[in-house]
């Protein structure tokens, strides 16, 4: 199952590790927790987090070793961080909640709680919750035991960590000394389960010579748990520890009493040594602040938690747009996609599966190399396969066999209309060089390079053409679209054919313009050579050209960040050039993806934004990329960006670095042109595309940006307003005498409003929507 796939890279996420510190505490406080509310001055949330974890937060505050402060990184740089001194002056400065011990439910059995230190009433405290009729016996007549001997704990800190307990309808029977006022044997035969606590007299009479079981604290006697005192014989008092004893004891008490397993599932309790890795960010060297009195003034407290280096694995969460913006970590995401892609073929909520780039970040700044976006594929491809939808209904026309691959498509409807145009024979083309019956290499530029600078097509192919000589060249879409909209059959059907053509040709070394195309081939064939075009280039030096060298920082496309070799090229070509190149805090195998990868604009435009805007903001300087999306999407934002095609052929002005990309439909017509314009200077016997625009269309500026913004282009348009006027399927809205129409060639519904005009149609809307609307 899907599932099980995602849930074999969970595992590896080590974001749940607890901190050093958290683990070496026997009760777990999760400092780092309690830091961050006292860093927002949040004195009575901290109390409260006290509360909860140590259930005595006065007495724990006051009584603490505090072995989380051996254990705290901040030690290995300086000194370890002072976590009792800001215990202390939580439990000064805040008003702590009265607990509402409540028991889940009423269960007729009775449990004897031998002893009245912190141990017994910390196993008092649990097993009340769980439901058990509690009997305390203490030979004294004070509750607190051994905390009593301890310097600074005040009586009233004991009568108010021990309120919440005494106040509920616990019997306690204090003066009551075993053996003497009650033996051992009547609680044994009256109570369902005891536990003994202070007394080594009493521990001795009930193991013998037989020893516990250190992981349940069960003795000999099935009924019995000891800990405390008992346990603890010849160590230094540790409250947290006597803490922690009652609290085990107390699970194995209710598993018992319930007939469950007493081993299962005990991992992580006491304390333990963390399996977290961590690579705390460069510090400044601080000592711990010293307390000008006794204690910490909330400034003093402030300024200690200041130095927490809060030792978490985040940085994919950091780093990654998609945690960040889901507020979630790599572990919890996997689970979340992993439960979810059984449900209705799903992935997980609020579009966070269109969120992934699949850029591959997350992997590389992860100590353990684990990549978040495997199971976005996994969870990609599998709501394709898992809801299908029937297109064709009664009165739509039948579809073509191009229509029909168009249908198969569930998700990111418009990339992949875009690949099979790029694979249709208005784009594609295949050839040896003019006159040759051999390549030794072969030419791809790639599509998006094609439809949004074709000027540097046919002055690349010159150049390769004079200094490798036999190139042919190979025009069209390498499938990625269908890959990254989980479409693998659509995909490998369109690799298939590509390889087929390169095959057909001899196999020769593929020189791709595209980081994309370059990993595509490289996966899909492991036995191809492919360059990229910028290793040429590097290699056998610039063109000449009038050049306008700066200082730019450079952008490495996500999809090469493991291709050092190619990375090097384009940085000599920019040093030929005469280019000063500042790097990118990330850059290299740490690159992070523009947003268009894995077709996110599509399916999540906010993100994709989100994701550019941050990229962008990380240098004042002007970018250059050598991905022509990657160039396009960050100068649609307002950074100007160079491709290194534009320092290749000296075309590297200004007013370069901010040209828009072409729209839609001029990308078509690009490739079109592209193709008609290469047969024409390479091939004179060739022909070009034929091209049948259809329908004349008028539209406005302000429409074809908001059809750009819908991702709707005038093939689209004119399909439905074919399909209204051939059927007659329109309404008419008498205010205007505008026609409304609305057609469903494949996945999308497009909608469009427009009026006949001189000869042709004006298009005054336009929309779209993925609801399919039944007919009768």
């Amino acid at each position: 199952m899907i599932s099980n796939q995602i849930k074999k890279t969970e595992v590896q996420c080590i974001v749940e590790h607890a901190p050093f510190c958290q683990a070496a505490c026997p009760l777990h406080l999760p400092v780092h927790e309690l830091v961050n509310l006292i860093r927002k001055e949040n004195f009575n949330g901290a109390a409260g987090l006290i509360q909860n974890y140590v259930y005595f937060p006065r007495l724990v505050a006051k009584a603490c070793l505090a072995p989380c402060e051996q254990a705290c990184q901040r030690a290995e740089l300086d000194e370890g961080l002072a976590v009792n001194l800001l215990e202390r002056a939580v439990t000064a400065n805040a008003s702590f909640p009265t607990p509402q011990l409540v028991s889940e439910m009423q269960i007729r059995k009775k449990v004897a709680l031998v002893g009245g230190g912190l141990s017994a009433l910390a196993a008092a405290w649990v097993l009340y919750e769980k439901g058990f009729a509690l009997t305390l016996f203490e030979k004294s007549g004070n509750l607190g035991g051994r905390v009593h001997t301890v310097a600074g704990v005040s009586v009233e800190d004991v009568a108010l960590d021990l309120a919440p307990l005494t106040a509920l309808p616990i019997e306690f029977r204090l003066e009551t000394e075993i053996g003497k006022d009650i033996s051992l044997t009547q609680i044994l035969e009256e109570y369902d389960g005891v536990y003994l606590s202070g007394d080594k007299t009493l521990a001795e009479a009930v193991l013998g010579d037989r020893d516990i079981d250190i992981k349940t604290l069960q003795t000999g006697n099935p009924k019995v748990f000891i800990g405390g005192g008992i346990l603890r014989q010849g160590e230094p008092y540790s409250i947290v520890q006597s803490i922690a004893d009652g609290r085990r004891a107390a699970v194995s008490l209710d598993r018992f009493l319930k007939n469950k397993s007493l081993t299962a599932a005990r991992y992580g309790e006491g304390a333990y040594e963390s399996q977290l890795e961590f690579q705390p960010q460069v510090q400044a060297i601080t000592s711990r602040v010293k307390p000008a009195q006794s204690e910490y003034s909330v400034d003093e407290c402030l300024a200690e938690a200041g130095r927490c280096l809060d030792c978490r694995c985040i940085s994919c969460s950091r780093e990654c747009k998609l945690a960040e913006r889901f507020q979630k970590f790599t572990k919890s995401y996997i689970k979340e996609i992993a439960d979810a892609a059984p449900v209705m073929g799903g992935g997980a909520d609020k579009g966070e599966e269109t969120g992934c780039t699949l850029c591959g970040l997350c992997g590389e700044i992860c100590l353990n190399a684990l990549p978040l976006c495997g199971g976005e594929e996994l969870v990609k491809e599998n709501k394709v396969k898992n809801k299908p939808e029937k297109l064709d209904k009664p009165g739509q026309p039948e579809q073509s066999g191009h229509a029909a691959v168009q249908a198969e498509t569930k998700t990111d409807d418009l990339p992949v209309r875009d690949m099979l145009f790029s694979n249709s024979d208005e784009f594609s083309l295949c050839r040896h060089r003019s006159g040759r019956e051999e390549s030794a290499y072969l030419f791809f530029p790639g599509c998006q390079m094609a439809a949004t600078m074709p000027e540097y097509i046919a002055p690349a192919y010159r150049y390769l053409q004079d200094k490798l000589d036999s190139v042919g060249i190979f025009l069209g879409c390498c499938g990625a679209p269908a890959d990254w909209a989980g479409q693998p059959k659509l995909f490998e059907q369109t690799m298939a054919e590509l390889l087929a053509k390169w095959s057909r040709l001899g196999k020769p070394v593929m020189i791709v313009g595209c980081g994309t195309c370059y990993q595509q081939f490289k996966a899909a064939e492991p036995q191809m050579r492919v360059k990229l075009l910028w290793e040429v280039f590097a290699e056998y030096g610039l063109p000449q050209a009038q050049r306008q060298p700066r200082t730019i920082a450079v952008h490495d496309s996500c999809t090469v960040r493991h291709e050092k070799e190619v990375q090097d090229a384009v940085r000599r070509i920019l040093q030929e050039a005469g280019y000063q190149i500042e790097e990118l805090e990330y850059s290299r195998n740490k690159t992070k993806c523009c947003g268009y990868s894995s077709l996110v604009f599509c399916g999540n435009k906010d993100a994709a934004l989100k994701a550019v805007a941050k990229r962008v903001g990380e240098s004042p300087l002007d970018y250059l990329a050598y991905c022509a999306v990657c160039r396009n999407y960050f100068v649609s934002v307002g950074k100007p960006t160079y491709h290194i095609l534009d320092v290749i052929f000296g075309q590297d002005t200004p007013e370069k670095a901010c040209r828009p990309a072409p729209g839609l439909r001029q990308k078509e017509d690009n490739r079109r042109g592209l193709k008609r314009a290469l047969l024409q200077e390479f091939y004179p016997d060739g022909r070009g595309p034929d091209q049948d625009d259809g329908p004349l269309l008028f539209i406005s500026p302000p429409i074809c940006r908001l059809m750009e913004e819908r991702l709707i282009d005038e093939d689209n348009i004119r399909k439905v307003i074919r399909f209204a006027e051939a059927q007659n399927r329109k309404m008419i809205r008498p205010a205007d005498n505008h026609f409304i129409a609305g057609y469903k060639p494949g996945i999308i519904t497009y909608w469009v409003e427009y009026a006949p005009k001189d000869g042709g149609y004006e298009i005054y809307n336009a929309y779209s929507h993925r609801i399919s609307i039944g007919e009768d």
